[in-house]
C-alpha cells in the first residue's frame, strides 16, 4: 500500500486470499482507506448528514470502470433506484478517462460525460 502521508494515527490491516484493505485514522479523525483489485466494493457510511439522515457512498470496480453512488442504504427504503441514484462513473478508454455524472429524478435520468487525457 502507499505512504499515508499526514495519516499518522491508529491504523489496521486486513488480508484475506487476495483482498487487502487498510484503514488508517489521522488525529483529526480522517479516514485514508486503500482496497486492492482483491476488493470489488467499499461502502462508507456518513451519518447524520443531510438533515440528520445517513447517507452511504459506494465504490465499485467493474472491469476499466470504477463506479461512485450514493444511496440511504440498504436498511430504509431507498428513494432512488439503482440507476437513478448519484453517481459518477470512471472509465478508462484507451488514452482517455470519461468522466461521467448522473442522477435521476422520476424517470428522468440527467447525465453528463467529459473525456480529457492520461
Amino acid at each position: 500500500m502507499e505512504d499515508k502521508g499526514i495519516f499518522r494515527g491508529a491504523g489496521w490491516q486486513l488480508d484475506i486470499d487476495n483482498a487487502e484493505v487498510e484503514v488508517s485514522v489521522s488525529m483529526l479523525l480522517e479516514l485514508w482507506i486503500a482496497a486492492n483489485q482483491g476488493v470489488p466494493a467499499v461502502d462508507v457510511w456518513m451519518n447524520g448528514t443531510l438533515d440528520g439522515k445517513n447517507i452511504r457512498v459506494r465504490i465499485e470496480r467493474e472491469s476499466n470502470s470504477l463506479i461512485v453512488a450514493t444511496d440511504w442504504g440498504v436498511e430504509k427504503a431507498d428513494p432512488w433506484s439503482p440507476e437513478l441514484a448519484p453517481r459518477i462513473i470512471l472509465q478508462v478508454i484507451g488514452n482517455k478517462l470519461r468522466v461521467t455524472v448522473s442522477c435521476g429524478v422520476g424517470k428522468t435520468i440527467f447525465s453528463t460525460s467529459v473525456e480529457v487525457p492520461v
